[in-house]
């Protein structure tokens, strides 16, 4: 696509065929920096809505950290949204680790709380990598 071998709705039609959805999530995160307006949106918006079907939580959170980079401001929240969702438990911290650097500045304060109250041992690793996150790009 970037080498005009494919047209954008080529690439996007391609990647919606792909019949395991973690692997049509990844090429939709690949394909959306190089579409334009409103195509881009649509993209990410189908790779939003395949998460669901992802078998196995940690698969999801990957597939959503894939997606973060490209989400628009709207999309990023319901992101965060979804993290927050049954489908996602067990993985918040993991989840959050890949929004964190792309959350709108209303968001980080009530995710920087949510951080501080994930105190198992197994998630205060991630937790500390996600206020690096955010230290970083608050400086």
């Amino acid at each position: 696509m970037a080498e005009g071998i494919w047209r954008s709705e080529q690439a996007g039609a391609y990647a919606r065929q792909v019949a395991d959805p973690y692997h049509r999530v990844i090429p939709l995160s690949l394909i959306a920096p190089l579409v334009a307006e409103p195509l881009r949106v649509t993209v990410l918006k189908d790779a939003l809505n395949v998460l669901d079907s992802i078998h196995g939580v940690y698969y999801r959170a990957d597939a959503l950290t894939h997606l973060a980079p490209h989400l628009p401001p709207d999309l990023l929240k319901e992101a965060d949204e979804y993290c927050h969702s049954e489908p996602m438990e067990g993985t918040l911290d993991e989840a959050l680790e890949g929004l964190a650097p792309f959350l709108p500045e209303e968001l980080i304060a009530s995710v920087l709380e949510e951080v501080d109250a994930l105190s198992s041992a197994e998630s205060s690793t991630c937790s500390g990598r996600i206020s690096a996150s955010f230290t970083a790009i608050s400086s």
